[in-house]
């Protein structure tokens, strides 16, 4: 499994860390010492309220995908998403567009194409959680929704964004007088 130092160490290939694994291993339980727990609480109640409301999923999403559209040199499945993500009627199709952009991922991981591999990786968790929003009788992970941020994130670093807040303004955090971050 490859691991990418920009967000943490946490993988970006389809394999998620088990929860009990993480504690148990101690250069993992190393990078998650430096967390900002006020900022993590934030971001899953942010996250929790997205899972509640589908349409707070799909303007995130949007927001996001209009970010790496304007960065990524390969547009054509982002383009899709866009249009998919926007018409409620097409999300049942998310399972075959999920489809399409892993064989791009497979090519990708033949290439060693880090950059490639971590737009695909955003892009495979976008539609499985649309195709997921139309409640199909074999849905995706559950937990789909909860890394399209991290793996934005991920993605945005790759691209060379240096701030959460420029994949999403839901990682904005507002700032006090003097210039230090305060909990939303």
């Amino acid at each position: 499994m490859q691991w990418l130092s920009a967000f943490r160490g946490w993988p970006i290939a389809r394999e998620r860390p088990q929860v009990g694994r993480v504690a148990a291993d101690p250069s993992r339980s190393a990078l998650m010492a430096d967390s900002d727990p006020i900022a993590d609480a934030s971001l899953l109640r942010k996250s929790a309220e997205m899972r509640t409301r589908p349409t707070n999923i799909i303007s995130a999403m949007l927001e996001m995908l209009a970010v790496f559209q304007n960065v990524c040199e390969d547009k054509s499945t982002l383009l899709r998403l866009s249009e998919m993500a926007s018409d409620r009627g097409t999300w049942e199709r998310g399972k075959a567009l999920f489809d399409d952009i892993r064989q791009k991922t497979l090519k990708a991981e033949t290439r060693g194409d880090q950059l490639a591999l971590a737009q695909y990786a955003f892009e495979e968790v976008c539609a499985k959680t649309l195709y997921n929003l139309r409640h199909p009788p074999a849905p995706f992970d559950p937990d789909s929704a909860f890394w399209i941020i991290p793996l934005a994130i991920v993605l945005g670093r790759e691209m060379g964004l240096t701030e959460p807040s420029q994949v999403s303004s839901l990682l904005n955090m507002p700032t006090s007088g003097n210039g230090r971050s305060v909990p939303v």
